[in-house]
């Protein structure tokens, strides 16, 4: 009974401590990366169809990919994407220590065991990084761990070697080269035949290579297409979580890193277990030599957890991933997953809390949608980090890709521009068609009265896990009314529909201020368009030109005039003394104009003040007024509080210059 209950401790630790560590790693997804967040990032498409079935059927990796974007689709679900990516950092961990346990004959170190779960746990808090290399990787280690534990005749090892390469490659794709090289490793390492191991590991790029070239008539460079971590739509098109478009940024280099340390993690484990079967039989004579009762009694049973080698792993793991995990971009995933719900309350909480380095022109696109649809941008624009821009994405070079064209699309069906919605939705539907764009589609071919578009879109949307309940209560609206006249969104949007169309080429030969100006014509009670010229004569720091058109704040019938209003009003007037100018000869209040008075006295100290007090002036100035539009005419950017504003270059000669 004594040596069963001996026997039985070390498993028993060995399970409290399996389920300790994966229980932080579901709260670490859970409750700090987000599956959610992943979703929200990758938005990766899965249909229920035939034809999406054989296409994936078709290619290398196919079958693993089909499986893994079925899967991905329960990380929309918080709790449900954290348990799938927790059962599949789990599965890699047991077959790791099973194949580890073999290349050493005996029980591995238990941190080599769970390691490939840490470096899987970063990996997935880069967000870029496709749940298909995770579910890969665990199918190449199902095979691994058949294959060592195979026939010992040699042409037998042989013939199963080449049958599971070939289906390997077609199931999983690319990382088959692993398999390939794990299989080699063991052949040198344990099997000591020398050639076939090393025939396993030369054939491990090769045999993809002429499979691929073969059976299905892709380039050499394509078969290893799987290997990598991400799809190549994402560096071409997609800006990344780090806000650089046109590349993933800084964040892709380090998922790249991590991915291919997780590569490599596997066959240099499989040497150092092999290593560490050696040392220990080299230990034995010794063991004999001092007594057996001694040693057990002074060192740990092989392969069992102590207090400190739990803790110092636990350390290790957590420095790894919060130096890794970047919170900013989470935040800014969380803004664009709140505003995609019209959550705006949620959007401004959250970009709160973003660090100035991490405040891109999509952040601030969607804190400025935020701002008006609860009523505040004219009074809180400042509040926010601003810089010369318009408020919203412009479609400039560096916002071309499918997420600026997908915000601009939706913006623009707010402004009630339906062609602008179909050129630009068309557009990033090409590129990376999304359920979040279809439902965009369907909407804007309900205002154009094509009720047979929208339902191709919503048929299409309807073989979609995630968008299957939306689609199919759109659907049944429309039977009950075709143009959906009664439905309060709809209502909206043909409220200020634009009543004349024109020509695309970026705005069609005409700017930003042109678009917004056509849309007050043609509804000069559009709220959002008469707030959006307002703030882009600020945010441009046209105040003459915001003069000119203070009429159009008539037809909103404002009961007192907003704080950013009334503060340029104050600058203008300042400049133009003898042509002062308010909206319906209403006076500024007379805080505005002591807040002006102050503004002016402290930007004086900062401008005439000693030279060895600058520093301290520019702080003062920043910590007074740097949420103001005074603030902001001065040096070109807003700073809320200090540190905190949008880090973009400025016009040239306006970087903190007044």
């Amino acid at each position: 009974d004594q040596a069963a209950r001996t026997g039985r401790r070390p498993l028993l630790v060995d399970a409290s401590v399996f389920f300790l560590l994966f229980g932080l790693f579901y709260l670490a997804v859970r409750h700090i990366i987000g599956p959610h967040l992943i979703y929200q990032y990758q938005t990766p498409v899965f249909l229920m169809t035939g034809d999406f079935f054989r296409a994936c059927l078709g290619r290398p990796g196919g079958p693993t990919e089909y499986a893994a974007l079925f899967l991905a689709q329960f990380c929309y679900y918080p709790w449900l994407g954290a348990l799938l990516i927790t059962s599949v950092a789990a599965g890699v961990s047991l077959l790791t220590r099973g194949f580890l346990d073999r290349m050493a004959g005996a029980r591995v170190s238990p941190w080599l065991v769970y390691l490939p779960a840490a470096l899987l746990l970063m990996l997935h808090g880069q967000y870029g990084y496709l749940l298909r290399s995770s579910v890969a990787l665990l199918v190449t280690l199902v095979f691994v761990n058949l294959y060592v534990r195979g026939p010992r005749n040699a042409w037998l090892r042989a013939g199963l070697y080449a049958a599971m390469t070939l289906l390997l490659y077609w199931l999983a794709g690319g990382i088959s080269v692993l398999f390939g090289v794990l299989c080699g490793v063991y052949e040198l390492a344990v099997k000591r035949r020398t050639v076939f191991g090393v025939l396993c590991i030369l054939s491990a790029a090769a045999a993809p290579a002429a499979v691929a070239l073969w059976s299905y008539g892709a380039a050499s460079a394509e078969a290893f297409v799987n290997l990598h971590p991400y799809r190549s739509i994402y560096p071409q098109m997609r800006p990344g979580p780090g806000g650089q478009s046109g590349a993933l940024s800084q964040w892709l280099s380090l998922l790249g890193i991590l991915h291919l340390s997780l590569m490599l993690f596997f066959p240099l484990a499989a040497l150092a277990a092999r290593f560490q079967a050696g040392l220990r039989r080299g230990l034995d004579p010794a063991r004999r030599l001092c007594g057996k009762a001694f040693l057990a009694a002074k060192t740990p049973a092989a392969g069992a957890w102590t207090a400190r080698s739990l803790a110092l792993f636990l350390a290790a793991g957590a420095t790894g991933f919060f130096t890794t995990h970047d919170p900013g971009v989470a935040k800014r995933l969380a803004i664009d997953y709140y505003a995609e719900r019209h959550d705006w309350q949620a959007v401004l909480d959250v970009a709160r809390t973003v660090p100035s380095t991490d405040y891109d022109i999509y952040t601030m696109h969607e804190v400025n949608r935020a701002l008006f649809h609860t009523g505040r941008l004219a009074d809180d624009l400042c509040r926010f980090p601003q810089f010369v821009h318009t408020p919203s994405v412009q479609l400039t070079t560096d916002e071309m890709n499918d997420v600026g064209y997908t915000k601009f699309a939706e913006f623009s069906l707010e402004m009630g521009a339906v062609n602008f919605v179909q050129h630009w939705a068309e557009t990033a539907w090409e590129i990376h068609a999304t359920p979040r764009l279809g439902r965009l589609l369907v909407k804007m071919n309900v205002l154009l009265k094509r009720p047979q578009a929208a339902r191709t879109y919503l048929r299409l949307l309807g073989r979609n896990p995630i968008s299957r309940d939306w689609a199919d209560r759109y659907l049944a609206a429309l039977d009950a009314d075709p143009y959906l006249l009664a439905d309060p969104e709809m209502q909206a949007v043909r409220e200020v529909m634009v009543n004349r169309d024109h020509g695309y080429g970026g705005f069609g030969g005409f700017n930003y201020e042109q678009m917004l100006m056509q849309f007050i014509e043609c509804n000069p009670r559009n709220r959002e368009a008469v707030e959006y010229l307002m703030a882009y004569y600020l945010l441009t720091r046209q105040t003459e030109s915001m003069v000119a058109n203070i009429a159009v704040l008539n037809d909103l019938r404002l009961k007192t005039l907003p704080r950013s209003y009334e503060e340029a009003l104050a600058l203008y007037n300042a400049m133009h003394p003898d042509k002062p100018v308010t909206p319906d000869d209403r006076g500024l209040s007379p805080e505005c104009l002591l807040r002006f008075d102050g503004f002016l006295a402290d930007l004086d100290r900062y401008q005439h003040g000693p030279e060895s007090q600058k520093k301290e002036a520019l702080d003062a100035l920043t910590r007074k007024w740097g949420d103001t539009y005074f603030f902001f005419a001065a040096f070109g950017f807003t700073e809320p509080r200090p540190g905190w504003r949008m880090v973009k270059p400025l016009p040239p000669g306006t970087e903190g210059k007044p």
